[in-house]
Formats: structure tokens, C-alpha cells, sequence
């Protein structure tokens, strides 16, 4: 694992135009097949297959193996592909807000990626982007009407929606949180810069984007893992003056967090740059690694075993989901808590009926492997990272 994850680092570095590494010794390494299959395997669990392709492009590194070659460069052109593809809709979306006068925000991944060497790099799942509360249903209705969306869900703080071709929209109205963004939306807007290219598209002020980046990587960490992509966007963040984290972020300290921001960062300078590992981020990084683009369910329950104190205390937390969770699931709770039985109710009803009673079950299956040498480790991780479980 160490030559192999070595090996997916200094790759990653190649990708982005870093040093640190010794091309020679690596070059040696990866022309054995097994080598390079195993630092792609990590790739793919982090969804990053395509900085193995970029890497060894721009190191002139060729493979033997045609088939895994192959395989490779159909994953940079799936991302590159797939970016395309985003920031087209991205246009789209924003010139017909604008031309509604609705104001809006970018959010996450379309934002940072004007930040890396080559935008595919960046890749992302979907398109997040913030509208004020009282306009959502009319940009909803808009981008129906004009851009044939379909609307899949809804929660109590964004809409699910894709486009004909399958693209994914995230429109946030809300992106308050209770354990680590409270009063976010309205800071959001608060500290919004106004574009120069649209007349109602506008971003968060750079301190407010490494807060909510730094908040989000810490809720995901907390439940399953939040990936080598946000360590590495942290990395390239850092690199600009007007991006601030640890102690001088006032957001960050408002809501304790930073000694996460803080080992993040130190992570960072490990993987990307010229900073040394210390014991916090050796453990940090192992949970991250193990836990993949989007966390496992292995990682998420380790997780809530530390913070109910038992199996027990855990399977009546799957069972009885505290108010806070049940709104997510059904936003009529948030106008009417007096229904939380009720919604209760009807939760187990469609566990029984749809399907949830798998899911559950291999949960518990989960949860029985969860060894208590395990749960230590996360507890002490979290403790140290300033995440109280």
C-alpha cells in the first residue's frame, strides 16, 4: 500500500504541475503493470483515475499494457467529457437566471475549478448553485419550462433536478446546517461578491468559500470520509492570499473549527506539497484513503458508534431518527414538528414497502464487524481534529 499510494501522489503532483518526487524512480515503478493497476484501483475509489492519465502524460511515462492504457485514457476522456458538459449547463442555468433577474450563487466545484492547471481536472458529480428562498420556485419553474428540467426531489434545503441529457442540478435555497453551518445562507449573501460577467450572478466572498469548503469536508468526514479531492482543492485554495483558513478565518473559529482546518491544510502540504506528516494527519489520512470519493458505510457507522456510545444506543438511533434528520427527509416537518410521530410512522412504512428493509439489514450486517479497537481510533481521531463526536 505505501509504494502504491506513494506512487498515486506523485502522479497527482505530475497532474498539477508539482515536484516533490523522483521521476525516474517512479517511471521504473509504474512500467510494472500490477504497480500501475493498484495505484488506479486508489484512483478510481476517489474518482481521480483521470490525474493518473494527466500524470503520466505529462511525465512520458508509457505503459506496455495497452488494455489498462486504454483504460486510463477513456476515463481523462469521460472527465474531460464530463466538465464540458457541466460548465455548458452551468451557462445555461446562470444566462437564464439572469435574464429573469434572478439573483444566484455558484457554489463548490464550477467555482474551484478555475482555480487548477486544466479544468477536467476538477471534475464533479453535479451543478450546485444557491437561489434565494422566496425566488427558488420560480427558478424551478423557469428551468422546466425554458431548459426542460425534470424535478426529482425535493429536501429542506435544496431541489433535485436533471436535464433531459442527465446532468444533475443541486438548487440550494438553504445551506444551514445545526452541527457545523448555522446561518450560513444568510452569510452567504451577506458577504457575496457580485460578478463582472452577469448582472444578478454572484459568488462567495473567498473567506466565506474556504469556511463552507472546510464545513462540508468536516460533515462528509463524519459521515463516511470526504475524499482526496477536498484535500487537494484546500491545497490549491491555499495558494491564494485571499483564500484563509485555520485561526484567521472568523468563521471557522466562530463555529471550532479550526484544528480541522488546520490538519486539512497540514494533510495538504503532506500529500501536494513540501509539509511533513505528523500523527494527526498519518491518522487522518488513513481514514480519508480508506474511506474513498464518498465515504463508506463501514467509516459512517464507526462513526455514530462513537457518538452513541454502543451498538444498542446506535441501532435505536437507525430506528428513532432525532428530529434534525427526519426534517432532511421530509421538509413538511420543518412548518409542522408536531407531526414527527406521524412522519415516524410513516418512515417505517417505507423501509417495510421500498425496499429499506435491505439497506437496514446491511447496516446491522455492518455494524456487527465494527471492532472496538476501531471505534477507539475514530474517537481519537475526531477528538483530536476538534470534531466531538
Amino acid at each position: 500500500m505505501q509504494n502504491t499510494k506513494e506512487n498515486f501522489f506523485a502522479l497527482v503532483r505530475a497532474a498539477m504541475g508539482e515536484g516533490g518526487f523522483d521521476v525516474a524512480t517512479l517511471s521504473e515503478s509504474l512500467q510494472k503493470p500490477e504497480n500501475l493497476a493498484k495505484v488506479c484501483s486508489l484512483a478510481e475509489l476517489h474518482d481521480m483515475v483521470h490525474f493518473v492519465a494527466e500524470g503520466l502524460k505529462k511525465l512520458g511515462i508509457i505503459t506496455e499494457n495497452q488494455r489498462l492504457s486504454d483504460a486510463i485514457t477513456k476515463e481523462e476522456l469521460k472527465a474531460i467529457f464530463r466538465v464540458d458538459r457541466l460548465d455548458a449547463e452551468l451557462d445555461s442555468v446562470c444566462r437564464l437566471f439572469d435574464e429573469n433577474k434572478i439573483s444566484h450563487i455558484p457554489l463548490k466545484g464550477s467555482v474551484i475549478r478555475d482555480l487548477y492547471p486544466e479544468r477536467h481536472l476538477r471534475m464533479s458529480c453535479d451543478i450546485d448553485i444557491l437561489v434565494k428562498e422566496e425566488a427558488c420556485g420560480g427558478a424551478v419553474a423557469l428551468l422546466v419550462e425554458k431548459l426542460n428540467y425534470t424535478v426529482d426531489k425535493k429536501s429542506n434545503r435544496d431541489v433535485s433536478l436533471f436535464t433531459p441529457s442527465g446532468v444533475h442540478l443541486e438548487l440550494h435555497f438553504r445551506l444551514d446546517d445545526e452541527e457545523y453551518l448555522p446561518n450560513l445562507t444568510a452569510l452567504a449573501w451577506e458577504t457575496a461578491e457580485k460578478g463582472t460577467d452577469a448582472e444578478y450572478r454572484y459568488f462567495l466572498s473567498p473567506e466565506t468559500f474556504a469556511f463552507y469548503h472546510i464545513a462540508h469536508a468536516a460533515k462528509h468526514l463524519k459521515h463516511g470520509g470526504c475524499g482526496v479531492k477536498a484535500v487537494l482543492d484546500v491545497f490549491v485554495m491555499s495558494k491564494y492570499p485571499e483564500f484563509i483558513f485555520g485561526s484567521q478565518n472568523r468563521f471557522l473559529k466562530e463555529t471550532g473549527l479550526v484544528k480541522f482546518s488546520d490538519a486539512v491544510t497540514e494533510l495538504a502540504s503532506a500529500w501536494f506539497g513540501n509539509g511533513k506528516h505528523s500523527e494527526i494527519t498519518e491518522d487522518l489520512e488513513r481514514y480519508v484513503l480508506m474511506g474513498g470519493a464518498y465515504g463508506t458505510l463501514d467509516n459512517a457507522i464507526t462513526v455514530e458508534y462513537t457518538k452513541r456510545k454502543g451498538k444498542f444506543a446506535y441501532v435505536l438511533s437507525r430506528i428513532f431518527l432525532s428530529p434534525r434528520k427526519l426534517k432532511e427527509q421530509y421538509p413538511s416537518l420543518q412548518k409542522h414538528p408536531w407531526l414527527y410521530p406521524v412522519y415516524q410512522v410513516r418512515r417505517w412504512f417505507a423501509l417495510l414497502f421500498k425496499g429499506g428493509t435491505k439497506r437496514f439489514a446491511k447496516e446491522m450486517k455492518v455494524s456487527d464487524s465494527i471492532k472496538e479497537s476501531e471505534v477507539d481510533r475514530t474517537t481519537k481521531l475526531l477528538t483530536s481534529l476538534g470534531l466531538e463526536p
